[in-house]
C-alpha cells in the first residue's frame, strides 16, 4: 500500500512545529502498518470549516489522487481532514470512486461497521466542536462589545482588570509625552530617540519605532472611544489624553502629511543610544540637533537631565560624530590576539554553564516522568487482564503519552542543536572576520558597539567604559581625550 500524508495547523494557539509532530506520528504509523509513504501536503494557517476550497495543498492533493499513484491518506487525526460532515462526505466520496481511502493514525478505526460507527461519531464531534466554538466566540465578542469589555489585545497604556479597560499609569505617562512631544512639533524620529534613550519598552519589549508611535498617535481609544470593527462607544474606557489633544494631533498629522520629507541627514541614527550615559547624573544620553548661525545642521548627544526643564545637570553636550568615533575606534582596538582568545574562553564558559540550567535539563526531566507513567500503566495492565473497558482507557493513555513524548523529544532535539551550533572556531571565526570591516560602513559599526560596549559614562573630562570583554570599568582622562580629539579631526575617516 501506498500512501502520502495530509497535516495542517489551523490557528495562532497552534505552533509550526505541530506540522512535524503531525507527520512523525503519520510515519510511525505507516512503518508499524508496512505503508510506503510517498509523499506529503502540508496545509499551514488554514482554518478547517469553511476553508476547505482554499487549502491549496489539499487541493493539489484531491487532484493527485486522480492519478492513481496512492490509496492512503494518513492524517494525524480526522478532524485535521475536515470538521464538517458535508465536507468530509464529499470529498471521501470523491476519494472512495478512486481507491483511496482516508486514514487517522492516533484514532483507532476499522473497517467492519462498528469501525463505521466510530468514525461517523468522531466527525460529528470534530464538526460541532467547530461550529459550537466559532459561535460561542462570535457571541462572547459581541456580548463583550455591547459592554465595553476587553476583546483581543489591549493598547499600550491600558490593562485588561476583570476585563475591564483600566489605565496602566506608568505606560499612560509615555503615551501622553508621545501627544505632548507630537503638538510642541518634535518629530517622530525625535521622539523615538527620546523614548529609547530612556530605556522605554513597547508592549512587546522592543524599542520605540516611528511606525509604533504612528500607530499611537492615530488610535482614537486614547481620548476615551471604545472600539470593536465598525462598533464605537464614546466615553467607552478611561481616556489617556483630552479629545482637543486627539483632534489637534490628527490635523497636525493630516498637514504634516503634505510637507516635502525632511533631509536624510537629519532621521540619521544615533549609534549610542540607550548605551551612553551622563557621568555626573547617570542619566541617558540622548541625540539632539540644531542649526547654527550658518543654517548648517549639527548634532549632538545630550544629558537629558539638561535638556529637561528645569534644567538639572550642567554637562556640555558632545558632538555625535566625535564620540561615536573615538568609540567605534576604542571597539575595533579591543580586537587584539589576547582579547580575541579571552572572549573565546569567556563565551565558551558560558555556554558549557548554560547546558546545565538550560531548557534541554527541564525538558529532559519532563521526558523521564513520562517514561515513569507509562511503566506504571503497563504494570496496571499486567494486573487487569479480564477488565477490558480499563485495558482500553489504559491504551488510550499511554498512546496519549507517547504523544507527548514525540514533542519533548523534538524540543529536546532542537535544545541540543542550539547548544552544539555555538564551537571556539566559530566565535574565533567571527572575531578574526571582525577586523576586516570597513569603519564607514554604519553596520559594521553599530556591530562593533554592540559586542564590545555594555556601558559608556560620560563626563566634560573623561570618559569611563564598562567593556563587555571585562564587565570592569575603564577609565580614559582629557589627556586621552585632547590627543584622540586631535587624532579624530586629522584622521576621522580612516583609523587602520
Amino acid at each position: 500500500m501506498k500512501a502520502v500524508i495530509y497535516a495542517r495547523f489551523s490557528s495562532s494557539s497552534q505552533r509550526e512545529e505541530s506540522i512535524e509532530g503531525q507527520i512523525k506520528v503519520c510515519r510511525k504509523y505507516a512503518e508499524n502498518n508496512d505503508i510506503k509513504v510517498i509523499g506529503t501536503y502540508i496545509d499551514k494557517k488554514k482554518t478547517a470549516i469553511r476553508e476547505i476550497d482554499k487549502r491549496i495543498e489539499f487541493q493539489k492533493m484531491i487532484k493527485d489522487s486522480k492519478n492513481k499513484k496512492f490509496n492512503i491518506i494518513l492524517c494525524y487525526s480526522l478532524d485535521r481532514f475536515a470538521r464538517t460532515r458535508y465536507d468530509n462526505a464529499i470529498y471521501k466520496h470523491r476519494l472512495k470512486k478512486r481507491g483511496v481511502r482516508v486514514i487517522s493514525a492516533t484514532e483507532r478505526i476499522t473497517n467492519d461497521a462498528a469501525g463505521t460507527l466510530t468514525e461517523s461519531i468522531l466527525e460529528g464531534m470534530a464538526e460541532y466542536y467547530s461550529l459550537e466554538l466559532s459561535q460561542k466566540i462570535r457571541r462572547g465578542l459581541n456580548t463583550n462589545s455591547e459592554k465595553c469589555l476587553v476583546n483581543g489585545s489591549v493598547p499600550y497604556g491600558y490593562k485588561s482588570v476583570n476585563k475591564k479597560f483600566a489605565i496602566d499609569n506608568e505606560k499612560a505617562e509615555v503615551v501622553k509625552k508621545i501627544f505632548e512631544m507630537y503638538l510642541n512639533d518634535s518629530k517622530m524620529v525625535d521622539i523615538c530617540r527620546y523614548l529609547n534613550g530612556l530605556d522605554y519598552k513597547t508592549k512587546h519589549g522592543n524599542e520605540f519605532r516611528i511606525s509604533t508611535i504612528n500607530k499611537i498617535l492615530q488610535n482614537k481609544r486614547y481620548c476615551g472611544y471604545y472600539i470593536y470593527k465598525d462598533f464605537e462607544t464614546e466615553d467607552g474606557i478611561p481616556a489617556i489624553v483630552t479629545k482637543e489633544q486627539f483632534n489637534e494631533v490628527v490635523k497636525k498629522m493630516a498637514k504634516n502629511k503634505k510637507k516635502p520629507s525632511a533631509s536624510k541627514a537629519k532621521g540619521e541614527q544615533y549609534l549610542l543610544t540607550g548605551k551612553l550615559f551622563c557621568g555626573y547624573c547617570e542619566s541617558g544620553m540622548r541625540g539632539t540637533g540644531g542649526y547654527g548661525k550658518l543654517k548648517k545642521f549639527y548634532q549632538y548627544y545630550s544629558c537629558i537631565n539638561r535638556v529637561k526643564k528645569p534644567r538639572k545637570c550642567d554637562k556640555k553636550n558632545v558632538r555625535k560624530n566625535y564620540i561615536e568615533d573615538l568609540i567605534v575606534k576604542l571597539c575595533y582596538e579591543q580586537l587584539t590576539d589576547k582579547n580575541i582568545d579571552k572572549i573565546v574562553k569567556e563565551v565558551m564558559k558560558i555556554c558549557e554553564e548554560d547546558k546545565d540550567t538550560s531548557n534541554y535539563k527541564i525538558l529532559e526531566k519532563r521526558l523521564k516522568k513520562l517514561k515513569t507513567q507509562k511503566q506504571n500503566l503497563i504494570e496496571s495492565l499486567k494486573e487487569s487482564s479480564s477488565n477490558q473497558n480499563f485495558r482500553t482507557m489504559i491504551f488510550e493513555e499511554f498512546e496519549k503519552i507517547e504523544n507527548k513524548e514525540l514533542v519533548l523529544e523534538k524540543e529536546m532535539l532542537k535544545e541540543e542543536n542550539l547548544m552544539n551550533t555555538l564551537t571556539p572556531e566559530h566565535i574565533l571565526f567571527f572575531l578574526n572576520d571582525l577586523r576586516k570591516g570597513d569603519i564607514k560602513d554604519y553596520r559594521y559599526r553599530q556591530l562593533l558597539v554592540d559586542v564590545f560596549i555594555n556601558k559608556i559614562y560620560l563626563y566634560d573630562d573623561k570618559i569611563t567604559i564598562v567593556f563587555n570583554v571585562s564587565h570592569e570599568k575603564t577609565e580614559f582622562d582629557l589627556d586621552f581625550l585632547e590627543k584622540m580629539e586631535s587624532s579624530y579631526l586629522k584622521h576621522s575617516t580612516n583609523w587602520k
